[in-house]
């Protein structure tokens, strides 16, 4: 995992023993990869839109981010995930410090889970599953299985900042926005 400013500087407490869950801890990978991304950037370059090649800023991708991780939040007290409550325009597009800050409180709460119910325990998720009309469908799933997809969906975002800020001349790490199994090929574990 990429080590956090706090962790550079000693501030926040031992998350090692985090390791024996690969679920929490890729999660904490993902938005450890987000941190360093946030802060190779400047605030131009943040909310810059690379039109034509994409269609959204870096912010937008960092705030769809969050927002997965905040519909994790908002989840456990009603036991039902809505990933379709999203704050779109809301000032993280747009302020590099507010996503730095909201990045390490969202990193800061994953360290905290004991998960927040067992692995198995069912979930109710919500989300739109139609464009032609406003069709919201509630599937069964679980908890696990959600942070399992909260963790892959940035990894997917992370690797379309990267391209990105590339198309704005900024290079970050080889390592940002690759997939854990891409990752295992490359050490040629698989």
């Amino acid at each position: 995992m990429y080590a956090t400013r706090e962790e550079r500087q000693g501030n926040v407490p031992d998350i090692h023993h985090l390791r024996n869950n690969g679920v929490i801890w890729g999660n904490l990978e993902a938005l450890g990869q987000m941190q360093v991304v946030l802060e190779a950037l400047d605030d131009k370059t943040y909310s810059h839109i690379a039109k034509p090649h994409v269609q959204s800023s870096i912010g937008s991708h960092v705030r769809h981010i969050n927002d997965l991780y905040l519909a994790l939040f908002n989840g456990v007290k009603g036991n039902q995930i809505d990933y379709d409550q999203r704050r779109r325009g809301h000032e993280i597009e747009t302020n590099r410090a507010t996503a730095i800050a909201e990045t390490a409180e969202l990193a800061e709460w994953i360290t905290t889970l004991n998960f927040p119910h067992s692995d198995t325990d069912e979930v109710s998720v919500l989300t739109e599953t139609t464009l032609a009309t406003n069709t919201i469908s509630a599937v069964s799933s679980n908890w696990a299985r959600e942070w399992v997809f909260v963790a892959t969906h940035a990894v997917h975002h992370l690797a379309i900042i990267r391209i990105a800020a590339g198309l704005q001349g900024i290079v970050l790490p080889v390592e940002v926005g690759i997939a854990a199994a891409t990752a295992s090929f490359i050490r040629g574990d698989r």
